[in-house]
């Protein structure tokens, strides 16, 4: 008779899997999850969109015409210029309706908007050759006068997609410092709507430029008026 022959049956026989013995199959597996892990980290980390840098502008009015050719005796001080809280940091806003405002955190001044304005004011006024001198805040030199302003506007009107503006407005009041009453002798509210080709943060900023170029302007004309 023939033999029969038995095998153990705590020791299965081991058939490879397509041609890899048993034995390799769990090392196999852990590298194809180490490899699939890989390619879905670098996959996440092509997909990520890095963060906007953030933009600084400064505000640069363009003087239109010649400076006059005289000027006054008068010693002009730039005493305070505020901005009201809404418009008093350095991010711009934008106006989307009739009561939303919206701050910019990436798009902003380059240092506060009282700065900028009241520096730009005294280089416009000193220009304008209306005063004998214009004397920044805690000037030592004693003035004849003095001008105060309060910015009340200062942002970009996005409300109407078609048209956005620059909107810009500021309440200026001149004393005479001399005066023992030291009342106001002359008081104006000024307010420029610039339309802008986009809402692109850098023509935003130039539409403001040409919106405070046109208030000094006026102010400009407005104080060698009431100053002579």
């Amino acid at each position: 008779m023939g033999r029969t022959t038995r095998r153990s049956a705590s020791s299965p026989r081991r058939l490879p899997v397509c041609g890899i013995p048993i034995r390799d199959l769990g090392h196999l597996s852990l590298r194809l999850g180490a490899l699939l892990l890989a390619g879905l980290i670098m996959q996440g980390c092509s997909l990520k969109q890095p963060n906007p840098s953030k933009q600084s502008f400064l505000l640069e009015p363009v003087r239109a015409g010649e400076a006059r050719a005289d000027s006054s005796p008068v010693q002009l001080r730039i005493r305070n210029l505020q901005v009201a809280g809404p418009f008093e940091g350095k991010g711009f806003v934008y106006r989307t309706s009739e009561l939303g405002y919206k701050a910019d955190f990436y798009n902003e001044f380059l240092t506060a908007p009282r700065t900028l304005i009241a520096g730009q004011l005294q280089m416009w006024l000193s220009a304008s050759k209306v005063f004998q001198n214009v004397l920044p805040p805690g000037s030592s030199i004693e003035a004849t006068h003095a001008l105060d302003g309060n910015v009340t506007a200062l942002y970009g009107d996005f409300r109407d997609v078609a048209s956005p503006k620059a909107v810009l407005a500021i309440e200026f009041f001149l004393t005479r410092e001399q005066a023992a009453s030291g009342g106001i002798i002359f008081h104006q509210s000024y307010r420029q709507e610039v339309t802008i080709e986009n809402r692109a943060a850098e023509t935003l900023a130039k539409g403001w430029g040409r919106a405070l170029g046109q208030i000094l302007t006026s102010l400009e004309q407005d104080l060698a008026a009431h100053t002579k």
